[in-house]
């Protein structure tokens, strides 16, 4: 959970509210009966959060704040007694610390974050982690994700200005695939983006990964990646904020060329419907 006083934490509800036959007339959730765990706090407004899947290497928090941070918080450990304490804060600490913080990356708020996973060129057992983030500066962003042990902050691999702060990213579809008519064992990601960005409205962008030939051949060894994107449509019908989009899943289509899109704007209170041809991807 993020609030706008910058805290990031994890939220404990009461087990009576949870239970299938929980009184609705019983009192309204306060600071009161609710367990709040604060694992971060921007100095401004938290934005954003996303818990990692649980199979990464480090699973844990990413958040974003209006301070154009972005932070990385180890979870806490929970039994069936409750949260345990935190063991990794020194014991004069004031205020709970991040496995790490970058405010390098990103020159205003960090608005959107969305991990993505690749399977590991030569190793199945393996995959590939990365970030997605979007940011007040207008500039969608993939970053590499760190170890932890050698390296202790994110690196930009990749970046696109999109004219409007990036406030939302989804995934259209994806694909790895290998890259026909060249070296063996080549590998590639593809991914088309719907982003909710701002005064720009509503965009489609094609991101395209390559994993290079000389790292291919390392078996189940690190991966360089070559990164491209481009935009290849739009929605300039909001004449305000677009801060919202979302898309039919493709297993729902009527017509398996097009998907149904939704985006919807702020002041203007405008929704609009249109249609992305799922073959473009």
């Amino acid at each position: 959970m993020t609030l706008t006083s910058g805290e990031v934490g994890t939220l404990t509800l009461p087990s009576a509210l949870l239970a299938s036959d929980a009184d609705p007339a019983q009192p309204p959730l306060t600071v009161d009966n609710v367990d709040f765990e604060v694992l971060y706090t921007h100095s401004l407004e938290a934005w954003i959060t996303t818990v990692l899947p649980p199979d990464w290497p480090h699973a844990g928090v990413l958040s974003g704040g209006d301070d154009a941070v972005l932070a990385y918080s180890q979870l806490p450990l929970h039994s069936s007694s409750g949260v345990s304490p935190r063991t990794d804060l020194p014991a004069d600490s004031p205020l709970p610390c991040p496995a790490w913080s970058n405010k390098r990356i990103h020159s205003a708020g960090v608005t959107a974050i969305l991990p993505i996973s690749i399977p590991h060129p030569t190793d199945n057992a393996k995959e590939e982690h990365f970030y997605l983030t979007g940011s007040y500066d207008d500039t969608l962003r993939i970053l590499s994700v760190p170890d932890g042990i050698v390296v202790r902050q994110p690196k930009v691999l990749h970046e696109m200005g999109l004219g409007g702060g990036v406030w939302l990213i989804k995934v259209l579809r994806s694909s790895t695939r290998e890259r026909e008519g060249e070296s063996a064992g080549a590998w590639g990601y593809n991914a088309t983006l719907l982003v909710s960005c701002m005064y720009a409205g509503a965009k489609v962008v094609e991101l395209r990964g390559v994993a290079q030939d000389g790292s291919v051949g390392q078996e189940g060894g690190a991966v360089e990646w070559t990164w491209t994107s481009k935009e290849v449509g739009r929605m300039e019908e909001h004449e305000s904020m677009c801060y919202a989009c979302d898309v039919q899943a493709e297993e729902e289509s009527e017509d398996r060329g097009d998907r149904k899109v939704v985006s919807c704007s702020f002041y203007d209170k405008r929704l609009c419907l249109w249609k992305w041809p799922s073959n473009t991807a």
